[in-house]
């Protein structure tokens, strides 16, 4: 049975409040009425009615007081239950923010990191000179024309001209000159040599640069060169750093 206002948690809380205070009327009424009784031996009759009813009504009151408080008590659980749900899905929401934030702040760094890494200069460790030199130095006198391009701009005559000085002290002969490139960007470094001679050292120079880690290190053949020659042509830094 449902009882009026029975899904209100404050109108239950009042009418349990309310019940209280009917129902301790009712037995002070049935106290007054048995005394009544007793002193008014002439009104004992209707004293005695008035006590049952008022005993009726005061043990009404009593079930229907258990009833709310009952419900009251569920009430408060499932406002409690919802809190709590409440409290949680605020909780997850703010975990959430937190880690969307995280992500957000990681991936802020990356780009960071990446902005750093396109725009620092390509530098060669001491560790990459010494394989140069090592490697390299059993054939002093070689002549090589270093070739930087000059769509690379001072970053890339700055490497070209740390690549020079690791050959020069590996006694190789070193001549530097700027370069335009047409056609489709390329980012490597490039050994080019005539087409029908590939001299042993332009093969030792590239093993040795690819030994060293050197970025993107090719072979090409370029048939207008002579057939001694060798050309190490620095290209521009590509646009994404390399790992």
């Amino acid at each position: 049975m449902i009882l009026p206002r029975w899904d209100s948690l404050e109108a239950v809380r009042r009418i349990c409040s309310d019940i209280e205070v009917t129902t301790l009327t009712f037995w002070v009424l049935l106290v007054v009425f048995e005394v009544g009784a007793r002193i008014w031996k002439k009104y004992k009759k209707l004293f005695d009615v008035l006590a049952l009813v008022a005993f009726a009504l005061a043990v009404s009151g009593e079930v229907m007081s258990h009833k709310y408080n009952h419900r009251r008590d569920s009430l408060y659980d499932v406002r409690e239950k919802q809190m709590t749900e409440q409290a949680n899905q605020e909780i997850q929401k703010t975990q959430d923010k937190a880690e969307a934030a995280k992500h957000e702040a990681a991936s802020a760094n990356a780009q960071l990191e990446t902005l750093k890494q396109q725009q620092k200069w390509r530098d060669l460790s001491k560790a990459q000179r010494l394989i140069l030199v090592s490697k390299l130095s059993q054939f002093r006198g070689t002549t090589v024309v270093m070739i930087y391009m000059l769509a690379g701009g001072e970053e890339t005559q700055h490497y070209a001209e740390q690549l020079a000085e690791a050959l020069r002290d590996a006694g190789w002969v070193v001549g530097t000159n700027a370069g335009n490139h047409t056609g489709a960007p390329r980012y490597d470094l490039t050994v080019a040599v005539n087409d029908q001679k590939h001299p042993h050292a332009a093969t030792i120079l590239v093993k040795a640069l690819r030994e060293a880690r050197i970025f993107n290190v090719e072979e090409e053949g370029n048939p207008a060169l002579s057939v001694d020659a060798i050309q190490l042509i620095v290209r521009q830094k590509p646009p994404n750093p390399v790992r």
